[in-house]
C-alpha cells in the first residue's frame, strides 16, 4: 500500500509539472485575466522610470448604460483598433516573460531545429531580451497598416498565436528568438482568412524585408502544418477573445473615449436593430450568397463604413429604448 500511494503521489507531482508545461491561453477560464492587466502595468512603469514612456492611470467611465440610454465606444464588429493592438501585444509580451521565468527544457529544444525550426528568427537568435511593449506595438501596427488588414484580423492573429503555443505542447513558447516570424506568420494568416482581399505573400515581403518570399512560405506550411490545417475560428470563440480583450483595455484604462462617451444616436441604434433583426430571422439558416462582382463588393464596403460611422452621421439626439428593440411597441 506504501509502494502505491508513492506511485500516487508521483503520478499527481508528474501531472501538476505537465500542466505547468502547458501554455494557457489568454481567453481560457484558467487564465487570470488581472495577472495580464498587472503585468502590463509593471512594463509601463518600468517605461516610465527608464524614461521611455509616460504611463497613463486607469480611470473609471463615469457614463453607464441604463434602459434608456446606451453608451457604446466599440462593438464585436467594430472594436478599438488602438486599444486592441495594445492589449494583444502586452498578452504577447506576457507569454515571453512566462516563458523566460524557467529554462527550455529538452523538447523544446530539440523542436527548434526539427519541426518548428522555420519559426526561429536569425536576426534575433542571440537576444534573450524581452522587447518591450512599444517594439511589439510599432511592429504589428507597421505590419496592420502597410498590410491593409481588417480591424478583425487583431482579435484573430491573437487566437491563430495561442492557438500554435497549444498546438506544440511545450516545444515552442513565444520568446525573443521567434516572436517575430511567429507573429508574422499568424497576422497573414488571419489576414487571408478575415480579409475579403487580402495580400498575397509576395506583398507582404516587401512589407517585411526581413523575411523573403520563400521564408513567409514556410512559415505559413509550417504553421498550417502545426494547426493539422484547421484555421476556423468559431464565433463563439473570436467573442470569447475580443471580451477579455475589451475588459483588459478597460482595466488598463486605454480605451478610446472615456468621459467623453456620446450617447447612441438613432441612425446608429437602427442600425443595430435591423442588423440584431438580420441575425435572428437569416442567422440560423443557410449563408448568404456571396457578392456576384465588384458592385456587390463595393455595396458591402459602403454599408461597412456607414456602420462604423464614416457616412450620414449627422443625427446628434440620443436613441431611446423604444428604438433600440422596436418589438417592445407591439
Amino acid at each position: 500500500l506504501g509502494a502505491a500511494a508513492g506511485g500516487g503521489g508521483r503520478a499527481r507531482r508528474l501531472g501538476r509539472a505537465k500542466n505547468k508545461e502547458r501554455s494557457v491561453s489568454f481567453a481560457d477560464e484558467k487564465a487570470d485575466l488581472q495577472a495580464f492587466a498587472r503585468a502590463a502595468a509593471r512594463e509601463a512603469a518600468q517605461e516610465a522610470a527608464l524614461g521611455t514612456s509616460v504611463p497613463s492611470k486607469p480611470t473609471l467611465a463615469r457614463t453607464r448604460n441604463s434602459t434608456g440610454t446606451m453608451f457604446v465606444n466599440s462593438t464585436l464588429d467594430a472594436p478599438d483598433r488602438d486599444a486592441t493592438i495594445k492589449c494583444v501585444c502586452h498578452v504577447l509580451r506576457a507569454h515571453m516573460a512566462a516563458a523566460a521565468a524557467a529554462p527550455p527544457r529538452d523538447r523544446e529544444v530539440r523542436a527548434r531545429s526539427g519541426e518548428f525550426a522555420a519559426f526561429q528568427d536569425d536576426d534575433e537568435k542571440s537576444s534573450d531580451a524581452i522587447p518591450t511593449a512599444q517594439r511589439l506595438t510599432a511592429f504589428y501596427r507597421d505590419v496592420f497598416s502597410r498590410g491593409q488588414m481588417e480591424v478583425e484580423c487583431i482579435v484573430t492573429s491573437l487566437i491563430y498565436v495561442e492557438r500554435l503555443l497549444k498546438a506544440g505542447r511545450g516545444r515552442i513558447k513565444l520568446r525573443p528568438a521567434n516572436w517575430r516570424p511567429v507573429l508574422l506568420s499568424c497576422m497573414i494568416m488571419a489576414s487571408k482568412v478575415c480579409d475579403d482581399l487580402s495580400m498575397w505573400n509576395a506583398d507582404f515581403s516587401h512589407i517585411c524585408a526581413a523575411f523573403t518570399l520563400k521564408r513567409i512560405n514556410g512559415l505559413e506550411a509550417a504553421l498550417l502544418a502545426a494547426y493539422g490545417f484547421n484555421a476556423t475560428v468559431a464565433a463563439s470563440e473570436y467573442a470569447k477573445y475580443y471580451f477579455h480583450l475589451r475588459s483588459m483595455a478597460a482595466r488598463l484604462g486605454i480605451e478610446a473615449g472615456g468621459d467623453n462617451l456620446k450617447p447612441l444616436d438613432v441612425v446608429k441604434a437602427k442600425d443595430l436593430a435591423s442588423r440584431s433583426h438580420r441575425f435572428r430571422t437569416d442567422g440560423g439558416g443557410a449563408a448568404a450568397p456571396a457578392p456576384a462582382g465588384a458592385a456587390d463588393l463595393a455595396k458591402l464596403k459602403v454599408r461597412r463604413a456607414q456602420s462604423l460611422g464614416g457616412e450620414h452621421n449627422d443625427v446628434v439626439r440620443a436613441a431611446t429604448i423604444e428604438e433600440l428593440i422596436p418589438d417592445m411597441g407591439a
